[in-house]
């Protein structure tokens, strides 16, 4: 019987976005992973995310003085099907980590 909360229904638009900021002016492989992360925390504490995005800086803003236009500074990236497919992925590997101790330097077992 799985544990997990149920994969949140994409229509629902009643449910919370997951979105991460980075300071590239791009999506990075590695940010797709580190969203996937995110997400499987957060739904393990029972929260249910309707879809994910990577914020990065949009390069054809150009400040024009006075206040920043957030909504031009960044660009947003629909990253949710990528980072479900991942989620399941970090959810198995924390899964096989548990069950595998570590060797410390000296041959300590860690985690055990």
């Amino acid at each position: 019987m799985s544990t997990q909360p149920p994969i949140s229904d994409a229509t629902d638009s009643s449910l919370p976005p997951a979105f991460t900021a980075k300071s590239t002016t791009s999506a990075k492989h590695e940010h797709e992973w580190d969203l996937a992360v995110q997400l499987a925390v957060i739904e393990g504490y029972g929260v249910r995310v309707r879809h994910t995005g990577l914020l990065h800086l949009d390069r054809s803003y150009v400040y024009p003085g006075g206040e920043y236009d957030l909504a031009r500074l960044f660009a947003c990236v629909d990253v949710t099907d990528v980072v479900r497919a991942r989620r399941g992925e970090v959810l198995r590997n924390r899964r096989l980590c548990r069950h595998r101790p570590r060797r410390a330097a000296g041959g300590t077992s860690v985690g055990a």
